[in-house]
């Protein structure tokens, strides 16, 4: 929530999509530049990604769909089913 106010971003970021557990992270260069870091190894044709906000889909995400909440929300159900 960079100087909470809304953010455009054009080129290669506009296409990193959101993941709890992403693989790079915004970070702030300047007033007007933000750019994009890696916090891990990517491997070679794996998709970057990037977690936008701690309440972007709702209080604490808890309308998040990306592949972490995914795959957390099957496993808590797998064991609530056993």
């Amino acid at each position: 929530n960079r100087l909470k106010k809304d953010m455009l971003f054009l080129g290669p970021a506009a296409f990193c999509n959101h993941v709890c557990r992403s693989n790079t992270a915004l970070k702030c260069i300047n007033k007007k530049l933000t750019g994009v870091v890696t916090t891990r190894q990517i491997d070679v044709g794996e998709e970057i990604t990037v977690f936008y906000d701690r309440h972007y889909f709702e209080n604490n995400n808890t309308l998040c769909n990306c592949i972490t909440c995914f795959d957390i929300r099957s496993e808590f159900f797998a064991f609530c089913i056993l």
